[in-house]
């Protein structure tokens, strides 16, 4: 009998996915404040350090979440083969 996938795993792996698209819409924002400021004649310096941390919080978190889902199911995947032994 083959074992279903953990529904925990499988949760974490939908949340990663999603924290790269809400990364995404903030910086959508952002780039939005920066063209209303540059627009005004403020300076937009941040701008580009707002790359690179908006970057990074949509990598670091999604990836960590992935592994953790892997590795939930890996444990699963071990508990599963030890009940199924006789």
């Amino acid at each position: 009998m083959k074992k279903p996938l953990n529904r925990v795993a499988v949760a974490l792996w939908i949340l990663a996915a999603i924290v790269p698209v809400a990364e995404g819409a903030q910086y959508a924002a952002m780039i939005a404040d920066a063209k209303s400021l540059a627009v005004r004649g403020d300076t937009i310096g941040f701008f580009t350090e707002g790359i690179v941390r908006t970057a990074f919080a949509a990598i670091l978190p999604a990836a960590q979440l992935a592994a953790m889902g892997v590795l939930i199911d890996l444990v699963d995947q071990i508990r599963w083969n030890a009940l199924c032994r006789p």
